[in-house]
C-alpha cells in the first residue's frame, strides 16, 4: 500500500474542516491553526503555523486519563467521563463552566456530541454500570437524564463500549456489564445496539462479529465507521473498518506500524500524526480503499429475516417443483386399473383372468403356478384343460403388459427350491407400478 503523507502549514488548516467528533478523541483542532492534545497529566497547544507546543493550564480535577475532547456549537471543551465535570479551552487554558462534581458514577462511558449537546451515556461506578443518556445543560450547567419513549426496550447497563454518533443516531458495540450477584465480576456485552433521536427509542441490532482486542488501537473516522488496528502497537496486521450503519466489517490492507492511529485527529479525509517537530497527515482513503474481505458487523435482525425469507421462500419453491416433478413421475408410471393398466396416460385392456394374473404377480413377490390355478380354475373343465388355459392367460398377459411397458418380458419364471416340479413365476417390474 503507498502512503500519500500530506504536510499541512497554516495557510491550508484555515480550510480544514473536523469531520468526526468521538467519545474517545484525544486529539481536536483547535482556532484552525492548532491542535488540542490530550498527553498524560496535561493538555497541550500545538501550534502549526508556529511550530510550537504551549502547556495550558489544568486545575486539580483535571485527568487526562478519563477525559473526552468533544466540539460544540464550534468551540472545543474537555469532558470528565468519570464525573460530570466540563471545562471550556482557550489559550490560556481550562474553565470550569459545570455546576457538577467529580461522582464517579460514570467511568469508560461514551461521550458524544447531538445537535451541538454534549451526551454521555453507560459508565461505571460503585460496583454498577449506567443504561441512561444524561446530557449537560447549557441552562442548568448540570446533566440532566434524557427521557426516552417509555415503550422503548433498555440497552444493557455497559461500560467500556465502543461508541460511535452518526446522522441523529448513537450506536454502541460490546463494553461490559457487571455480575449482579457480586457487583465486582465483568461480563462481556455481545450486543450491538442504536438509539434513535428521532424517534427516542433503542434497538437491539444483534450480536457483534467483531471482538477489540486489548492491545488495539481504533479511532471514529465520521459516517458512522471506525478504523482500527487489532493488535499491540508496532504491529503491521490484522486492520479493519467497521461500518455500523451499513453493518459490515471489512478486512483492510494492514496499517503500517509508524502510523499511530489510537484518538488521533481525524479531519479533511485524512489521519494526522505528530513525529517530532512535523505534522502529518494520512489519507483515509489509503488505508480503507482496497477491501479484503467484507462480512456483517452484527447479526442485524431484518437481515436475518430477509435471508430467512429467501430461504424459505427457496424452500418452498424446491418442495413444490420436487412434488410437481414427482406428480408427474407417478402420472407417467403404470398403474393397474379396473379393465387393464395405464402407462404414460395410455390405457392397454386386459382380460379379467389377466388382471387376476396382473395383480396377483404385483402384489406378491414370488407366485407360485397352483396358485395361479386355484385363482383362474373352472370346475367345469378337466385339469388338463384348465392348465392350458392358464398357460395360454400367463402368455397373453405377459405379451400385453411387456407391450405396454416397452419391454421384452415382463413375468419371469424360476423352479421352487422346495419341489422341483413346481414353477414360481415373478416380475422384476412390480416396483415401477403405483399401487
Amino acid at each position: 500500500m503507498i502512503l500519500r503523507l500530506k504536510f499541512y502549514f497554516a495557510a491550508f488548516l484555515l480550510t480544514l474542516s473536523v469531520s468526526s467528533q468521538t467519545a474517545e478523541n484525544n486529539y481536536l483542532l483547535f482556532e484552525e491553526d492548532s491542535v488540542l492534545i490530550n498527553t498524560e497529566n496535561t493538555l497541550l497547544l500545538r501550534s502549526i503555523a508556529e511550530n510550537t507546543t504551549d502547556t495550558l493550564g489544568v486545575d486539580d480535577d483535571f485527568n487526562s486519563n478519563n477525559i473526552s475532547l468533544v466540539t460544540s456549537f464550534n468551540k472545543p471543551y474537555v469532558v470528565s467521563k468519570s464525573g460530570g465535570m466540563v471545562w471550556s479551552v482557550n489559550r490560556s487554558g481550562l474553565r470550569r463552566i459545570d455546576n457538577s462534581f467529580d461522582h464517579k458514577m460514570a467511568s469508560n462511558s461514551n461521550v458524544f456530541v447531538h445537535r451541538d449537546t454534549i451526551f454521555k451515556f453507560g459508565g461505571y461506578g460503585y460496583w454498577s454500570n449506567r443504561n441512561f443518556l444524561t446530557f449537560f445543560s447549557t441552562t442548568s450547567r448540570e446533566w440532566e437524564y434524557y427521557k426516552v419513549n417509555p415503550k422503548t426496550y433498555l440497552p444493557p447497563a455497559v461500560n467500556d463500549a465502543v461508541g460511535v454518533y452518526h446522522n441523529g443516531q448513537f450506536y454502541f458495540d460490546g463494553g461490559v456489564t457487571i455480575d449482579p450477584y457480586n457487583g465486582v465480576t465483568y461480563i462481556p456485552s455481545n450486543n450491538v445496539w442504536r438509539f434513535d433521536f428521532s424517534n427516542k427509542t433503542w434497538k437491539d441490532l444483534g450480536v457483534t462479529n467483531f471482538k477489540v482486542s486489548t492491545y488495539s488501537e481504533y479511532v471514529d473516522i465520521g459516517d458512522g465507521m471506525v478504523l482500527v488496528r487489532n493488535e499491540k502497537a508496532g504491529s503491521s496486521s490484522n486492520s479493519y473498518l467497521l461500518d455500523y450503519v451499513s453493518n459490515t466489517i471489512s478486512e483492510i490492507d494492514p496499517i503500517p506500524y509508524y502510523i499511530r492511529i489510537n484518538n488521533r485527529l481525524v479531519a479533511n479525509d485524512s489521519i494526522y500524526n505528530i513525529r517530532g517537530d512535523v505534522f502529518f497527515g494520512v489519507s483515509l482513503d489509503d488505508f480503507t480503499s482496497n477491501k479484503i474481505s467484507t462480512k456483517n458487523l452484527y447479526l442485524d435482525s431484518n437481515s436475518l429475516f430477509k435471508n430467512l425469507s429467501r430461504i424459505v421462500g427457496f424452500t418452498l419453491i424446491f418442495v413444490l417443483i420436487t412434488l410437481i416433478y414427482f406428480y408427474r413421475q407417478n402420472r407417467n408410471r403404470p398403474r393397474p386399473t379396473e379393465t387393464g393398466i395405464v402407462v404414460n396416460r395410455e390405457h392397454y385392456s386386459l382380460n379379467p383372468n389377466e388382471l387376476i394374473i396382473l395383480n396377483l404377480l404385483l402384489y406378491n413377490k414370488n407366485v407360485t403356478s397352483k396358485t395361479i390355478a386355484d385363482k383362474i380354475r373352472d370346475p367345469k373343465l378337466s385339469l388338463a384343460q384348465n392348465n392350458k388355459i392358464k398357460l395360454d392367460l400367463i402368455a397373453s398377459t405377459d405379451k400385453k403388459v411387456s407391450r405396454a411397458l416397452g419391454i421384452n418380458r415382463f413375468i419371469h419364471t424360476r423352479k421352487s427350491v422346495r419341489d422341483k416340479r413346481e414353477i414360481i413365476y415373478f416380475t422384476p417390474n412390480r416396483k415401477e407400478f403405483v399401487l
